[in-house]
């Protein structure tokens, strides 16, 4: 089963955290200046929070994360492109226009 990873900006990094905390019932798996992920089970659910003081609230990028090379014949993306995470598992990225 895959992992959708939903990147989104934020205006305020330490109250969106508080926010999905609660929301998922989970705490960030990492937290960094200006960054933070929240990793969740159920729904199977990466969600990535960059701020962006003024300009929060908009979609940044969404991923789709199959954990499988073989769904995307070895490792391309749908595009022909071969596309890895940090740990070289296939994704499929696509940036919204415009960004």
């Amino acid at each position: 089963m895959g992992r959708l990873q939903l990147v989104i900006d934020v205006g305020d990094l330490d109250e969106e955290i508080d926010f999905h905390s609660r929301l998922f019932s989970t705490q960030p798996a990492k937290v960094k200046e200006g960054y933070a992920n929240l990793v969740i089970a159920d729904p199977s659910l990466k969600r990535v929070l960059f701020e962006k003081p003024g300009e929060g609230g908009t979609l940044n990028h969404l991923v789709v994360d199959p954990f499988d090379s073989q769904r995307l014949g070895g490792g391309q993306s749908q595009a022909g492109r071969g596309v890895g995470d940090q740990r070289g598992r296939p994704v499929i990225s696509r940036s919204i226009p415009g960004r």
